[in-house]
């Protein structure tokens, strides 16, 4: 029986440790989340036509939907920004066109996913 209580205190320890160092942010996980920010608003400024965004992307590797029609959407995925022992953090960067297809607006989500 003390052993089994041992286990499970191990087994507890372990998961809690492991979760704080899996959500423990650290400076260079920002640092990668900001220079994200400023290479796509550098590289897609306000009025990029929906054409040249899409190139960028793909150019760059970057994984992303089709435009959502409904919502004039398109979702780009920064994956594995961070990773933690039982988490990992995504940026996802949402770009809205207008109905000219030209970009109106962007921004900017981190994803945080764990097992």
């Amino acid at each position: 029986m003390t052993e089994n209580r041992a286990m499970i205190i191990a087994f507890v320890l372990f998961v809690v440790v492991g979760s704080y160092i899996g959500i423990k942010k650290d400076v260079s996980a920002t640092d990668k989340e900001a220079a994200i920010e400023v290479q796509v608003r550098t590289s897609l400024p306000i009025g990029t036509g929906l054409n040249d965004a899409l190139s960028y992307l793909d150019r760059n590797k970057i994984a992303h939907m089709d435009l959502d029609r409904k919502t004039n959407d398109l979702i780009a995925i920064f994956p594995n920004i961070e990773k933690g022992m039982f988490v990992t953090c995504d940026i996802q960067v949402v770009l809205h066109f207008d109905k000219s297809d030209k970009l109106a607006a962007c921004s900017f989500k981190e994803m945080t996913n764990g097992l």
